[in-house]
Formats: structure tokens, sequence, C-alpha cells
């Protein structure tokens, strides 16, 4: 289990709805949070070799590359698109 409350699945897909939604809030939240690290980063902070806006680009590619992952999983197992259809979580 992570610091934050959540552990990688263990399964193809949430125990419920109830399960699935609190995955999806906690995602929201860390976008939330880095979105306000992001309007608050000043372009010459650094940190190690990078500056706090290269890391963030960083951190949003690796999220995006990992969405892309989860949804070729999703198609592999049969279960994307979402029965409401379209491209949609």
């Amino acid at each position: 289990m992570s610091a934050i409350g959540l552990a990688w699945p263990g399964k193809a897909a949430p125990a419920s709805l109830a399960e699935w939604r609190r995955a999806v809030a906690h995602v929201r939240k860390g976008q939330r949070a880095l979105a306000g690290r992001a309007r608050a980063a000043v372009r010459s902070e650094r940190s190690g070799d990078k500056t706090a806006l290269e890391m963030l680009h960083s951190i949003g590619s690796h999220n995006s590359y990992h969405v892309g992952q989860v949804a070729q999983l999703r198609q592999v197992l049969g279960s994307w698109p979402p029965p409401s259809g379209g491209a949609t979580w």
C-alpha cells in the first residue's frame, strides 16, 4: 500500500463502482495538486538539473504514457471502449 492509501490493482477490474470512483477521485486529486504546483512554479526554480516546469512536464508525460497503457490493456481485455461508448473513463 502506498503512503497515499492506494495500492496498484491486483485484478483486472475494480471490485465495485465505488472502488472505481475512489480510484478516479484519487487520480483527479493528484492532477489538481499538480496543476496547483504548475501555477506556482517559477521557471527558474531548479531541482537538480531541471527547472520546476521541466519536472512538471516530465510528470505529465509519464502519466500520459501510463494512461495509454491502461487503454491498450483494456482493449486487449475487451473492455474498451467503455459500455457508455466513446473514449471516456
